[in-house]
């Protein structure tokens, strides 16, 4: 099979898009880990931006099918190439989301949430996390550090610094037992 022009110029960049957006999503998932509604807002943006890469895809794999090359089909090649950019554009997207929630908050405010449990991540991901209870009756987790990880139970209370943000999701600022004083998050 013969390679188009500048199908060694298309390739790399196709690639470097992927590998650009798996490692903006790993940047953005520890703040998306501490932002209420985090869960949320992750997968409004990554459908949303997966759709937008689904079309671009194939739009691009319609138009343009001799820049993608390979040793299978012009069919399953297309289907590949459809995939992984949906895949990409959706992590970009969600990461791109949290970090302009994250970029521009608003003013800080205090809640006060019910420790329900305290546990570390499975897996490569272990860190000192806690399921809270706002007293909206909402659960949420949060990834604190392990010096106040330690000196909390469940069913302590603890007071939340939050600040809103640019998408109306608020953003953890600091944690502390309630009554005494803060402390910053790891990411400030």
């Amino acid at each position: 099979m013969k390679r188009a022009p500048f199908q060694k110029y298309v390739e790399p960049l196709f690639a470097l898009f992927f590998i650009i957006a798996i490692g903006a999503m790993v940047h953005e998932v520890e703040w998306l880990e501490n932002t209420l509604g985090g869960l949320r807002l992750f997968w409004i943006a990554f459908i949303a931006g997966g759709l937008l890469g689904m079309a671009c895809a194939t739009a691009f794999a319609y138009m343009r099918h001799e820049l993608l090359s390979g040793m299978s089909g012009p069919v399953l090649r297309s289907l590949i190439f459809i995939g992984s950019m949906t895949v990409a554009a959706g992590l970009a997207l969600a990461a791109m989301a949290s970090l302009l929630n994250r970029s521009d908050v608003g003013e800080a405010h205090t809640m006060t949430a019910t420790i329900n449990d305290k546990f570390y991540g499975r897996g490569q991901a272990r860190t000192p996390r806690l399921e809270i209870e706002l007293d909206t009756g909402v659960k949420e987790y949060i990834q604190v550090d392990r010096p106040f990880w330690d000196s909390v139970a469940a069913g302590d209370k603890i007071e939340l610094t939050l600040c809103q943000g640019t998408l109306g999701y608020d953003v953890l600022r600091t944690w502390s037992i309630q009554g005494s004083g803060g402390r910053d998050n790891l990411h400030q």
